[in-house]
């Protein structure tokens, strides 16, 4: 049976407080708190509680009005920096048709130009107004209006005979209304936009024509709404001065609604330029702010309303969290200063009972009233224990050796001096007195080839294995040797040798064991072998930068030997065929993509590994040539519409391909990380039916593109809308149909320039262009013309 306690009643002491008790409880002796713990409770509580409830009060009183004060000023900057943008977007657009109306192809020849002959000329117009387009991502569409003609140019529509209604309607804006100004004009059937008119004189009165600017209407609004923090429930518009309205800010919504009506007449009543009021509608509080920007034909005002809920809506969320972090700071409060008066009177509780004989026996405590016998029982228990963990510790003293070890040289261990450094090393069982330190980076390749026998989930497995093999050996050679497992085919192994020993005559000792390691590798694991000789140091400190230095010279090896030694003191970077890429084949490899044809995109990237492997480029060439052609890869399905990011849930591929090594490893990465999972994303995307006619079309232009093919044509031959193949071509090819005609072209007259010595004319009509125009879009698209190709490519 368990020994039972005694229990005992405190001996009542004439004019003696009792502090504390014993009392009996189902578990032995349960000790009762005395006052002493309760009073100690208290002054805790006040210690802790009243600063933090200080604190709290505070913080609301005081941060509530800066946080209402920052809101405040937040709100107007990003205000301000709305109005600036806007005017600045504006004014340019302004400055660019004040410019260019001064271009001279805009002057008087355009009252009797002929633009169907004047095909330069016309062209010339085109690219002008293109440009002008470009200018900015508010534009649309610009036209040029020549009033004598009755004529409306621009890039996309080309040139159109205006109806008399329209024609007057431009007329009438030319000569009644200043050289340069806004209106809204109809593009669209029950809408208008807003555009920029700036007529074309000759310096006098006389206004021949003008420059028609039309802004986009959804950019236009979200420029509007930036106004506003909130989109949903603020409302912004723009109007004249006039009262004629210019936007709601909101697409396909034309008439202002009753609020917003209500508002500009208030803010036309106001005599200040620029001011913020608070206005009631419908039971709710809106804070209203307005201002102006001056544009040309008149100032525009600018107004913004959001409801007051909103605007004060972040000073009432953090009031309330700092309500709540005081509270919840009140109440940890509490349970700290429970927890620490318990702490403090623990000592206490445990003296009593000590004095009293009721400590709780622990597991091979021997029982006794004698405090000193109970100590000295204790110690012996500890001593044991201690001696206990000694023996763990011993047994563990690998493990710890090998964790000191990585540390050091993975550069971790940089706080320590070197002499600190020495003398863990010595405390690890290391030599170190008078020696010097060298590292050698063994790299096992060829584990994963087609057919091998090893697979990606053993990388571990082999390098346990030839970490033991190469212990064993250096072990026999080297009098102080340390093997570090890198878990990733890699393994380091630090040496250490006297330093009064010549480093040529040690190092020959290490080619030596290299030598041996390759042979025994090849033997035993069937796996080739890179070794990588590092130079000497004599400070432990300078290990890491050993490491770091030999694993970078391995980036130089070269990829067609399979066992290779390298010693960094003799090794030189090649330069020659570093500089090699197949540029051919990468395109080849990004028009498959394009086509989602995976399968030739699969052996086109198996051709451009083998031609570098074939061209003797170093590893670290190898591996830049690669990294480019991933960039290239992931670009061109950026231009397809599809989303890397997306696509390869948020996967690191440059970081994964930095951790191959192997050509096989390289080549098989692409194709079931990279090549396959766009190929399936790819072909779910597309609807069968357009696949198959972009397909006819490509084949089309592949057959006939030496003739005069259209897009009208392709789609007159395949029964659909031209309009409907030209969208299809776009969403499915990732260019348009000019530009892929244009492309399979120039790539055929790239071949015939490489391989036969054709004339320019001859080789420019055989591929379907003019001569003039041939070398003309040649030098466009490839930046030389096809001459200078040509000597190009033969040299």
């Amino acid at each position: 049976m368990a020994r039972k306690w005694l229990f005992f009643q405190r001996a009542q002491i004439p004019g003696a407080h009792v502090a504390n008790e014993w009392v009996p409880s189902s578990d032995g002796l349960k000790f009762r708190r005395g006052s002493f713990f309760k009073k100690s409770l208290v002054i805790v509580l006040m210690i802790t509680c009243l600063p933090a409830a200080l604190i709290g009060v505070s913080f609301y009183f005081i941060g509530t009005a800066q946080i209402e004060q920052e809101v405040n000023a937040t709100h107007s900057s990003q205000l301000e920096k709305a109005r600036k943008r806007i005017d600045e977007q504006l004014a340019h657009i302004e400055l660019t048709a004040s410019q260019w109306s001064l271009n001279p192809l805009f002057n008087e020849r355009l009252k009797t130009a002929d633009l169907n002959k004047q095909f330069i000329y016309t062209q010339d117009l085109f690219r002008a107004l293109f440009i002008i387009k470009g200018s900015s991502t508010l534009i649309e569409q610009v036209y040029l209006y020549m009033g004598d003609q009755q004529l409306l140019v621009s890039e996309d529509e080309g040139v159109r005979q205006l109806p008399s209604d329209q024609n007057a309607f431009l007329q009438a804006q030319l000569s009644e209304k200043p050289s340069m100004h806004w209106t809204k004009m109809p593009v669209k059937k029950d809408a208008e936009s807003l555009s920029l008119i700036h007529a074309l004189a000759n310096g006098g009165l006389y206004r021949y024509g003008g420059l028609i600017i039309i802004l986009n209407e959804t950019k236009v609004n979200e420029m509007v709404r930036e106004l506003t923090t909130d989109k949903e429930e603020s409302s912004s518009f723009l109007f004249k001065e006039s009262g004629e309205w210019i936007t709601t800010g909101i697409d396909g919504v034309y008439a202002p609604t009753v609020q917003e009506l209500s508002l500009s007449r208030s803010v036309r009543q106001r005599e200040a330029p620029a001011d913020s009021f608070i206005s009631r509608w419908n039971k709710e509080n809106y804070s209203v702010s307005y201002g102006r920007l001056s544009q040309e034909g008149g100032s525009w005002v600018y107004v913004t309303a959001s409801p007051v809920n909103q605007l004060i809506r972040p000073v009432l969320v953090m009031s309330r969290m700092i309500l709540a972090v005081s509270g919840l700071g009140l109440a940890a409060a509490v349970l700290l200063a429970w927890l620490g008066s318990e702490r403090l009177y623990r000592p206490i509780r445990r003296l009593v009972q000590l004095v009293k004989g009721a400590v709780p026996s622990p597991a091979k405590q021997v029982q006794t009233k004698d405090e000193l016998t109970f100590i000295e029982s204790q110690w012996k228990y500890l001593i044991h224990e201690s001696n206990d963990l000694q023996d763990r510790l011993e047994e563990q003293l690998p493990t710890l050796r090998e964790g000191f070890m990585l540390q050091l040289v993975q550069g971790h261990l940089y706080a320590f001096k070197e002499k600190e450094l020495r003398e863990r090393m010595l405390r690890f069982g290391w030599s170190v007195e008078d020696r010097c330190f060298s590292i050698m980076v063994i790299r096992l390749a060829g584990a994963f080839h087609s057919g091998g026998k090893f697979a990606e989930k053993d990388k571990q497995l082999i390098t346990f294995a030839a970490a033991n093999i190469i212990e064993e050996l250096s072990g026999n050679q080297m009098d102080v040797s340390s093997v570090i497992n890198f878990q990733d085919l890699t393994i380091g192994l630090l040496v250490a040798y006297p330093i009064h020993k010549p480093w040529k005559q040690f190092k020959s000792d290490l080619f030596k064991l290299a030598d041996e390691l390759t042979v025994t590798m090849n033997a035993l694991l069937k796996l080739h072998v890179i070794v990588s000789i590092g130079k000497t140091t004599e400070n432990v400190g300078d290990i890491p930068n050993v490491l770091q230095e030999v694993r970078q010279m391995m980036l130089y090896r070269d990829l067609e030997e399979n066992n290779q030694i390298l010693d960094m003191d003799e090794i030189v970077p090649r330069q020659g065929d570093a500089s090699y890429y197949p540029f051919q084949v990468e395109k080849e490899l990004q028009i498959a993509v394009r086509r989602g044809d995976i399968t030739e995109a699969v052996k086109l990237a198996d051709s451009f590994l083998g031609s570098l492997s074939r061209h003797g480029v170093t590893e670290f060439a190898y591996l830049q040539s690669v990294l480019y052609l991933l960039g290239n890869i992931l670009q061109t399905m950026i231009q397809m519409g599809f989303n890397p990011h997306q696509l390869y849930r948020g996967e690191n591929l440059y970081e994964q391909l930095l951790g191959k090594r192997e050509r096989d490893e390289i080549r098989r990465w692409l194709r079931d990380k990279v090549l396959e999972p766009f190929g399936r994303e790819y072909w779910e995307s597309q609807d069968a039916q357009l696949k198959a006619m972009i397909k006819q079309t490509m084949d089309m232009i592949a057959a006939h593109y030496m003739n005069d093919i259209s897009l009208e044509h392709c789609a007159d031959q395949l029964g659909v809308h031209p309009v409907r193949l030209s969208k299809g071509f776009k969403q499915v090819a990732g260019s348009t149909f000019i530009d892929y005609l244009t492309m399979v072209r120039i790539e055929k007259s790239k071949e015939l320039l490489r391989t036969t010595d054709w004339k320019i004319h001859r080789i420019a009509q055989t591929v379907g262009y003019q001569p003039s125009y041939f070398n003309k879009i040649f030098r466009k698209q490839e930046g030389v013309s096809a001459s200078e190709f040509r000597s190009l490519s033969k040299e």
